[in-house]
């Protein structure tokens, strides 16, 4: 059996009515370097840009949001925390055996960041249609089975 498996939660950003969304970011349990890929219309359009370079802070703000979803892969940390430059509180999501990462939210509506561990990715536009080709495509035999899970903490 073909498979990929994700999760899609939302997470509630700002914390509290007294702060904006630009108050938050992202911290990676490791420093890393990493390319982000882009999708156009729900499929990855092969273009990448450097967005991580040796470091372990993402400042948010609904701009980067603007080419859709923030995808990385193979990262390193296994656990980021989505954290404020004005609260203690702290919210960390675990990403571990998880070889791809989504971040998304819609740039218009600035209220809840979804932090997404994946096993799959969008088809490509030159996609040959055949799931067994498709990048992140899990394979499962016959009575055989498939476990995975993440973690998120609030702090």
């Amino acid at each position: 059996m073909w498979f990929s498996i994700g999760a899609h939660p939302g997470l509630r950003c700002p914390f509290s009515h007294h702060e904006k969304f630009t108050d938050y970011y992202i911290e990676f349990e490791k420093k890393e370097h990493a390319d982000r890929y882009f999708l156009e219309n729900g499929l990855l359009s092969g273009k990448k840009e450097l967005l991580l370079d040796n470091t372990k802070i993402l400042q948010l703000d609904p701009v980067i949001f603007q080419d859709d979803a923030i995808i990385l892969k193979d990262l390193k940390s296994k656990s980021l925390s989505l954290k404020s430059i004005t609260s203690p509180h702290k919210i960390t999501v675990s990403l571990e055996r998880f070889p791809y990462l989504g971040l998304w939210m819609k740039p218009e509506f600035p209220l809840f960041i979804c932090i997404e561990p994946w096993f799959g990715l969008a088809d490509k536009y030159n996609c040959s249609g055949r799931l067994q080709d498709k990048e992140g495509i899990l394979s499962l035999e016959p009575a055989k089975s498939f476990e995975c899970f993440y973690k998120i903490i609030i702090e």
